[in-house]
């Protein structure tokens, strides 16, 4: 009778631990399963993250397509946010190029061509003297310079050490030119030495003025050591200081 017994529970006991091992059979294949979903769920979000990327890069691309657009970043902020991040362009001249009016930025790129009748005008020296032959964009390292110069005789404006600059003339490659708002001669500069060569000019201004009255052919400040005035015909004599 035990013996009997004994058997009986010996089978049952196997039976159970038949189910468990099924059980852990079962509970393995899940979880590789799982863990199968779970790979391909992160290979699916790194694609759209990718993807995303993708948009957000080329919908910043097409804004800073736009003229007046220097740089545009596009960030997801989670969970539904989207920050958009636009650097403006910054007029910083305007050319005469040909018959085109050009308002360009720091780097001599153009930002638009405006109506002449814009206040523009009043804004920034207008730069001249450009070969029109030349496609614009082989002038931008002149134009830079003299945007350059532009800035520094605007900062001498402000300070009332010069009067304002109406126009910068570059036809000569060695040589700038400037024309003072109301003045009809224009200053001949040269290539450098731009600060001290308009103090000379500031401190004849008033002489000038007294003594010729505007009627000028130029005023040559090339010259490190002398200033040459040239009036015009009939109205007196060339001038060394």
């Amino acid at each position: 009778m035990a013996e009997y017994v004994v058997a009986a529970i010996l089978e049952t006991a196997e039976k159970e631990l038949a189910k468990v091992e099924n059980i852990s059979e079962t509970i393995t294949a899940l979880k590789e399963k799982i863990d199968k979903q779970h790979h391909r769920l992160a290979e699916s979000c790194r694609a759209l993250s990718k993807k995303r990327a993708r948009v957000a890069r080329r919908l910043a691309r097409e804004v800073e397509e736009h003229r007046w657009v220097e740089s545009c970043s596009i960030k997801r902020i989670l969970p539904d946010r989207l920050r958009v991040q636009v650097e403006e362009k910054v007029p910083a001249g305007l050319a005469r190029h040909g018959d085109r009016l050009l308002l360009v930025d720091s780097q001599g790129a153009v930002i638009e061509e405006p109506p002449a009748s814009e206040a523009w005008a009043g804004r920034f020296p207008l730069l001249t003297g450009f070969d029109e032959e030349t496609a614009w964009e082989g002038h931008q390292g002149r134009v830079r310079k003299n945007l350059s110069l532009a800035e520094q005789l605007k900062s001498m404006e402000q300070t009332r050490d010069i009067p304002r600059v109406d126009r910068i003339d570059v036809t000569e490659k060695s040589n700038t030119t400037i024309y003072f708002a109301g003045r009809e001669y224009p200053v001949l500069l040269g290539e450098d030495g731009y600060t001290e060569k308009l103090a000379r000019y500031r401190l004849l201004e008033q002489t000038l003025e007294e003594r010729h009255g505007g009627n000028l052919q130029y005023v040559d400040l090339r010259f490190h050591d002398r200033v040459i005035v040239k009036p015009l015909e009939g109205t007196g004599e060339e001038g060394r200081s």
